[in-house]
């Protein structure tokens, strides 16, 4: 597993802007296309709303913690990434109180992709102040991780490497078991819950 410390840390860079830790030397970035339209000029709440156009599925991951206690939280940046070896994603913010575990201590962890018939769990997952295992028949695997059932599908992954991506950190796992069941999925649209209907 590949894990860099302080991933959300910045500096100055001598010219009144900010560089991340372990960030690309400055001939590389200088050899980067600039954007089109300055980075100021995006609001954070337009730029989020855009982004919400794109229709994602649902799911949880689930991880034990450096002091054995369990970790879940509920995502929408879940993707693919490779058939040989069998690697996916997923992304955490920086400013989550689960970052540094994740990041930091974690090495197994299991992603369960979410039915239509689990938007409570979904938010279960999602709201802070509570205990997200509640009630909840939960097995652990050989690593100590917390395995949720009913899911559509479950991964259950090595962490392989975390790469640090602005105010977020991207997180490569290595697939080393996958278990699938029937059904549909839950999916998520511009903050609201819903579900697929195929067009002929």
């Amino acid at each position: 597993m590949t894990v860099r410390k302080n991933l959300c840390t910045r500096q100055q860079d001598g010219r009144g802007g900010t560089v991340q830790n372990g960030a690309m030397s400055s001939q590389a970035a200088a050899s980067l296309p600039q954007p089109s339209v300055p980075e100021s000029q995006f609001d954070i709440r337009r730029l989020r709303d855009a982004f919400g156009h794109f229709a994602t599925g649902v799911a949880i991951v689930t991880a034990r913690g450096s002091a054995g206690q369990r970790l879940g939280m509920t995502i929408n940046s879940l993707a693919s990434l490779s058939l040989q070896p069998a690697l996916l994603l997923w992304s955490i913010s920086c400013s989550s109180r689960s970052h540094d575990q994740f990041t930091g201590h974690v090495h197994h962890f299991a992603i369960h992709v979410l039915g239509e018939h689990q938007q409570e769990l979904s938010r279960q997952f999602h709201q802070s102040g509570q205990e997200r295992f509640a009630g909840l028949e939960v097995v652990d695997d050989a690593h100590g991780v917390p395995l949720l059932s009913g899911c559509l599908v479950r991964f259950e992954c090595a962490t392989e490497q975390i790469v640090p991506a602005g105010d977020h950190s991207i997180v490569i796992g290595r697939v080393r078991h996958i278990q699938e069941h029937p059904g549909q999925p839950l999916l998520f649209h511009r903050g609201r819950f819903g579900r697929f209907q195929g067009v002929s």
